[in-house]
């Protein structure tokens, strides 16, 4: 193999995407809110509905007709999903899973791409099944975020309530201060130069 050969593979193998979402999840068996510092709740079907954090469509909105009518939160049931659509970009979001069903799925999704970064399902939490279910904690990876979760079901219901997010930061590139500092000594360069031409024909 020649040398050319061996280059153009490295280079065609360091081009090549990397498909690494490092999304982490946490369920507290009991708990009903969130407990992540900075994170707000801005949907809970009890008067709390903040727009601008993010809304809520779909569902079942006659919870006469989901079971535990006399609850307060939204149903994803059979082939009614139900669609959270973040108006910024958050690096977290949360929300109270009402009795945690294999067949319950959530997708999370970063812009317009129509593939999940993320597909969770109910099977790993069914131990909580029946019981008061908990919260469930969704993290971004290192350089995502997430703009829309969908939650579906296609038989037992999904119920929710209680959502909430936290606004992802968008970090500074790391190129930006080297870029500040470059400027600023070609302007103290040109300062300089100005001065000792100031001074010359003087």
């Amino acid at each position: 193999m020649s040398v050319c050969t061996r280059f153009m593979g490295a280079l065609l193998l360091s081009l090549a995407p990397i498909s690494a979402h490092a999304v982490t999840t946490n369920f507290t068996s009991g708990a009903t809110v969130t407990n992540v510092a900075g994170a707000v709740t801005f949907a809970n079907f009890d008067g709390i509905t903040d727009t601008s954090v993010g809304t809520v469509s779909g569902g079942l909105s006659d919870f006469s007709t989901a079971p535990n009518a006399s609850a307060n939160w939204i149903v994803a049931f059979g082939t009614v999903d139900v669609t959270v659509t973040l108006t910024n970009p958050v690096n977290y979001f949360g929300f109270d899973w009402g009795t945690p069903d294999a067949v319950n799925t959530v997708q999370v999704f970063d812009g317009a791409n129509p593939i999940p970064i993320a597909t969770i399902t109910g099977a790993a939490l069914t131990g909580f099944h029946d019981s008061n279910g908990g919260f469930f904690d969704i993290f971004a990876g290192s350089g995502e975020a997430f703009t829309s979760v969908v939650f579906s079901s296609t038989n037992e219901s999904f119920e929710l309530d209680n959502f909430a997010a936290r606004p992802a930061t968008t970090p500074l590139p790391g190129a930006l201060p080297l870029f500040a500092s470059g400027l600023g000594a070609l302007g103290l360069l040109g300062w300089r130069r100005k001065k000792k031409a100031a001074t010359l024909a003087a």
